[in-house]
């Protein structure tokens, strides 16, 4: 089977590398396996660049910024988002055909996220399945913004652009009862193939700033989506008790609502305890396992989440995870079994179960982790690619191909 993936970010791609590329890279690599031909077809920097990357053929598709930011001014900057909708969307579809008419694919995924495939969605050149990424009206809740009217427009076509697509799929109950319920969509879950990958770790950023210290860890996007601001006030009430904590921030800087650093605000508000809190950058993964590792617990109390990477890599190391019920981490964690939940933005929940992880006995600790592990053996790669495959056949029989 022939598989294209139209995306606006992939792993080899510096300027944008979230979930999303990641979830690509480990999908692609994995239909590769089982003998199907993937495809990625990513917005790209770089102009025209076709690259080898472990054997997945990546196409760069080039978006000029400087005509991009001359269109955006014709609309007086009031438009932003859709105009760059509009062009990445007619970009891929573009550069999607003319490797098409060469070799003709079986079958397209597409993401909601920035409608990168709506165009081609509504073309419909071979049928195509839509993973839903996440909910634009549910993210502008949670960063605590009016949304503009450029955003509000840009949520719409993310929410209504799935209608034109052979079938759509999520990762979680939550995002799939979400469509069904608001739109009316028949929405599947899928759960994305989860691997971890330990070979050459690398223990000396751990060793450098972590050794000898009690910690609990974050990492993800430093910001409000997070949570980051509820693990803040949680530790104004807590450090001050336990003399013995530290709590480690890893990720990159998302700010905060109204513009400021998110780790200056952090560092304000816990300025007493500086010494015992330590800020890490978006740190590399054979760096970034060994302080998973070494964690007392992993603390994610996002106000919205689409199954939380950050909490399967948690979880598959043995690791207590504190996450967010009506989040998607109720669907994996099992309060008091493989790990703890809290209201969703309750800082005293919070609080409270930050402060069960530190003083839980190692005994329940070793317990709680290995429960965690067999929580996730849903997302097994086997499990998780079958269940794909099964739905691209079944929409390419429905539309008259072959696999």
């Amino acid at each position: 089977m022939r598989i294209a993936f139209l995306t606006d970010q992939y792993v080899t791609e510096p300027r944008n590398k979230g979930g999303l590329a990641y979830y690509l890279y480990r999908v692609t690599g994995l239909l590769a396996k089982y003998g199907h031909t993937p495809e990625v077809f990513t917005i790209s920097d770089k102009s025209g660049d076709l690259l080898d990357d472990n054997g997945i053929p990546v196409h760069r598709v080039f978006i000029d910024r400087e005509k991009l930011s001359r269109r955006q001014s014709l609309a007086r900057w009031r438009l932003n988002l859709c105009i760059q909708f509009a062009a990445y969307s007619m970009a891929l579809r573009k550069s999607f055909m003319l490797r098409h008419q060469g070799e003709p694919f079986d079958i397209i995924q597409i993401s909601n996220n920035m409608s990168t495939g709506l165009a081609t969605s509504i073309s419909k050149p071979v049928p195509v399945v839509e993973r839903l990424s996440g909910f634009g009206y549910a993210l502008s809740e949670a960063y605590a913004c009016k949304p503009s009217l450029d955003q509000r427009l840009a949520n719409y076509v993310d929410a209504r652009g799935a209608r034109f697509a052979d079938a759509i799929y999520a990762p979680s109950e939550l995002l799939a009862n979400t469509f069904r319920e608001r739109f009316g969509y028949e929405t599947e879950v899928i759960r994305s193939p989860f691997v971890i990958e330990e070979s050459n770790l690398d223990e000396s950023v751990l060793k450098a700033k972590l050794e000898g210290r009690l910690f609990m860890l974050f990492y993800g996007s430093i910001g409000r989506l997070k949570g980051v601001d509820l693990i803040t006030e949680a530790l104004v009430k807590l450090l001050p008790q336990y003399n013995k904590m530290n709590f480690v921030f890893a990720g990159n800087d998302l700010g905060t609502p109204e513009g400021e650093p998110m780790r200056k605000w952090i560092d304000g508000k816990l300025a007493t305890y500086k010494e015992r809190i330590i800020h890490f950058e978006q740190i590399p993964h054979a760096q970034l396992y060994p302080i998973i590792k070494g964690a007392r617990a992993v603390i994610l109390p996002s106000r919205s989440e689409n199954i939380a990477n950050a909490m399967l890599e948690s979880m598959a190391h043995g690791k207590v995870v504190v996450g967010t019920r009506g989040a998607s981490f109720d669907e994996v964690i099992d309060d008091g079994i493989n790990g703890l939940l809290i209201e969703n933005g309750d800082v005293d929940s919070l609080a409270a179960q930050m402060e069960k992880a530190w003083t839980m006995e190692e005994a329940e600790r070793v317990r709680m982790g290995e429960e965690a592990i067999k929580a996730i053996a849903p997302f097994a790669p086997d499990k998780a690619i079958t269940d794909l495959l099964d739905l691209y056949a079944r929409v390419i029989k429905k539309k008259g191909g072959a696999s």
